[in-house]
């Protein structure tokens, strides 16, 4: 549950950060057009996962947009889950979405990579 502090500072800090932090990506609904939008990216994170000997990078990222499509941020109205995001090139899938104060969200984006890694002693290691 989100406490009314967190809900403030969000609401009052989130404008600045996408003003300083905030980049252009491409946001793309399932079956519909791309919207450019001004968004601010957390820390990625990835974990491997390895499925019947097969090893898979999965990156996560968030990632704050606006919801006010007309505002300043060109933000997108009712972010979806199923949709896409083309960061830097990069085509992430949205896995979940979290609605915050002053119509913002965060978007819970995934990337899943395949991986080879290196076994032990391979190479005389």
């Amino acid at each position: 549950m989100t406490s009314s502090h967190e809900t403030l500072v969000d609401a009052s800090a989130l404008p600045a950060v996408l003003e300083v932090h905030g980049a252009s990506v491409s946001y793309t609904p399932k079956g519909g057009d791309a919207v450019t939008v001004t968004a601010a990216a957390g820390a990625e994170t990835v974990t491997w996962i390895d499925r019947e000997g097969q090893q898979t990078k999965r990156r996560e990222l968030p990632l704050t947009i606006s919801t006010d499509a007309a505002g300043d941020y060109a933000g997108v109205a009712e972010p979806a889950l199923r949709a896409t995001v083309t960061i830097g090139g990069e085509l992430w899938n949205v896995e979940q979405i979290t609605p915050l104060a002053g119509s913002f969200a965060r978007l819970s984006l995934v990337r899943l990579e395949p991986a080879g890694r290196a076994r032990a002693a391979y190479r005389g290691t």
